[in-house]
């Protein structure tokens, strides 16, 4: 999981959410979290993507998933079976 924060997060998170890449996203207040399968490449790829959209972030890092997350994901991965 990656946490980033830039100047633009809701364009950051529309931006990012659209890539085939991202696994899911979310926004905790004005922080961006992305599930990516390999955290490095994903870093690099999602900072190259925001500083072309001229929205570099001013941290990108790996971090564990919180409690709050894992909620998250339970409750798409639910949403995405009753569909």
């Amino acid at each position: 999981m990656l946490e980033l924060v830039c100047p633009r997060p809701l364009d950051a998170l529309e931006l990012l959410g659209g890539q085939s890449w991202v696994r899911e996203h979310s926004l905790f207040g004005t922080r961006i979290h992305l599930v990516v399968d390999a955290a490095e490449a994903g870093r690099d790829r999602a900072v190259e993507l925001l500083a072309e959209a001229d929205n570099r972030p001013t941290s990108a890092e790996a971090i564990v998933p919180s409690l709050e997350d894992v909620f998250i994901h339970q409750l798409t991965a639910a949403s995405r079976e009753t569909r």
